[in-house]
């Protein structure tokens, strides 16, 4: 299957409400993460599928918000910055453009110029798929012979472009500079706390990343029933730097994480919510068919009142009971 055929196949896995990845360098990301991960016997269909699900991903994945600086962290994160300057410049005169100083002025230059390198790298990665493919599928026929488990990974570069609150993610081909590049400043994240897409502009453009007091990393993952309705799972990350913390700021950050993960006005469900989520669920999801969604609640209702007698009476109460269920698993209304 060429790569052509697999970016349609990918494109026709995609929902409705993500046609914009269609086009788009999370979409290229996915297919080059997929490709580079795929295991053996894994059909076409598997790898378009894992292709279009990691696009989305990585189109609603990690959003990080700083909490505001104050002059020590302001200080603190000079000295990182000081402390990282030889290893910087090391790393910029083992790139192409051979000198200590930042190769460009300005974040949309350095944004462009990873987006275009990636993509060339990519293009001389794919025209040796072949070989690569074969060279994969022997070390895992050795591997399963010799009881040896093994993993296939994948690099992506984090990096920033102005006025834009999403990280993007460009993919990345071992032996390149910016695959050394991905490596280094996630080594260095790691170590000091800065951002690693920060870290990646700084590199490139010299604009100094900031240690914030606290990051709070948050992610969007959507994924559809057999039923066709789409349930999105929120989560929430948050990373403390700062000693002196106060109440107020714990306070704040404690309302942007539940605005993310629960959202304004949340209720739990209970277990008879549960039961009538299986139920439904068990029986095929709620159906589209004109006239059979009178018979379905009917039968529903009728199954519920076996463990719950008498507590709710009507389909449509149970109808209405299963869209509030739903309801609790789309996106949280902000608080």
């Amino acid at each position: 299957m060429s790569v052509d055929e697999i970016e349609r196949a990918v494109r026709s896995k995609l929902h409705e409400s993500d046609k914009d990845l269609a086009d788009s360098h999370y979409l290229d990301a996915a297919i080059y993460r997929t490709l580079k991960e795929r295991r053996q016997g894994c059909t076409s269909e598997d790898l378009a599928a894992r292709a279009a699900q990691l696009a989305k991903e990585l189109r609603d994945g990690d959003q990080s918000v700083e909490v505001r600086q104050t002059p020590t962290d302001r200080i603190f994160g000079d000295a990182l910055v000081r402390a990282l300057a030889p290893a910087i410049a090391d790393l910029r005169e083992r790139s192409e453009f051979k000198r200590p100083e930042p190769p460009f002025t300005s974040v949309e230059e350095a944004a462009a110029w990873v987006s275009t390198q990636s993509t060339k790298d990519l293009e001389d990665w794919r025209a040796k798929s072949g070989q690569r493919n074969k060279a994969h599928d022997e070390i895992q026929r050795l591997a399963d012979k010799h009881g040896i488990e093994i993993k296939f990974e994948s690099t992506l570069l984090p990096y920033q472009m102005r006025d834009d609150e999403h990280i993007k993610w460009a993919p990345v081909v071992p032996g390149t500079w910016l695959y050394r590049l991905a490596k280094e400043t996630q080594r260095i994240a790691k170590r000091t706390g800065l951002p690693q897409d920060a870290l990646v502009i700084h590199i490139l453009a010299g604009l100094k990343p900031v240690r914030s007091r606290a990051r709070i990393t948050t992610r969007e993952n959507h994924h559809t029933l057999p039923s066709g309705e789409q349930i999105h799972v929120n989560e929430a990350d948050v990373t403390f730097r700062a000693r002196d913390l106060t109440d107020k700021e714990l306070r704040g950050i404690y309302r942007m994480v539940k605005g993310h993960v629960g959202g304004k006005g949340t209720e739990a469900l209970d277990d008879k919510d549960e039961h009538l989520w299986t139920l439904v669920q068990d029986m095929g999801g709620p159906p589209q068919t004109h006239g059979t969604k009178g018979p379905f609640w009917q039968a529903v209702l009728e199954k519920l009142d076996r463990k719950y007698p008498g507590q709710i009476t009507t389909r449509r109460g149970v109808e209405k009971r299963y869209e509030r269920i739903l309801k609790r698993l789309q996106r949280p209304r902000e608080a």
